[in-house]
């Protein structure tokens, strides 16, 4: 049985030219809320966005030791992940959760390049996310909204002027299928080697 999801923090641990640092965690705690009445569906594979003309293989990703969330590494800017404490994509009770890179540096590259989520803050209303699995289906995902939020308070004080981190509205339990799509943006901390928000994108299955 997959637990809900609530999450302390939002920023995406993706390092260097990437999305964050070492020091951005994502720490997952069980909030002990009633389990939703769950159907499994077929491992995700790969995720679709026509409208930003992407195609990119999913990795399974887990949790780190120290609790947060895994993701590929920034040598893999084109590598998306799919979260699989939560639900897989088009299983009511809990969303789907697919992590890409805004930007990262491939191996013996000497600058960043776009990574596979460079684009995100792009999607509209209406847009469509299909996500094939593992059974040869595909499920198939209209946009809802896309919003952007400060990473954490600490980020707000040092000039983010976007809303603090909804960890309810992303992460809690949802009574239909529902998919999230999140990566990094906003002002750049060119110090800490880190955006200072999170671009989420959230979808509803159609």
């Amino acid at each position: 049985m997959r637990r809900a999801l609530a999450v302390l923090a939002a920023a995406v641990l993706l390092a260097l030219a990437g999305c964050g640092s070492p020091a951005d965690t994502m720490p997952v705690t069980n909030p002990g809320s009633a389990t939703p009445a769950v159907v499994e569906v077929a491992e995700p594979t790969t995720v679709r966005i026509p409208k930003l003309d992407i195609t990119a293989q999913l990795a399974r990703t887990g949790l780190n030791p120290d609790g947060t969330i895994e993701v590929p590494p920034v040598t893999e800017p084109m590598q998306a992940s799919w979260f699989d404490e939560g639900g897989r994509p088009g299983m009511a009770g809990y969303p789907g959760v697919i992590l890409g890179h805004v930007s990262g540096r491939p191996v013996g590259a000497t600058r960043s390049v776009p990574g596979v989520f460079a684009k995100l803050g792009d999607l509209h209303v209406g847009d469509e996310v299909l996500v094939d699995r593992a059974d040869g289906t595909t499920a198939r995902f209209v946009v809802g909204e896309v919003r952007r939020y400060c990473k954490d308070a600490e980020q707000q004080r040092a000039g983010c002027k976007d809303p603090l981190f909804d960890t309810d509205a992303v992460y809690g339990d949802t009574a239909s299928p529902t998919l999230r799509l999140i990566t990094c943006g906003g002002l750049y901390d060119a110090d800490a080697h880190s955006y200072r928000s999170n671009i989420v994108a959230f979808a509803n299955l159609a």
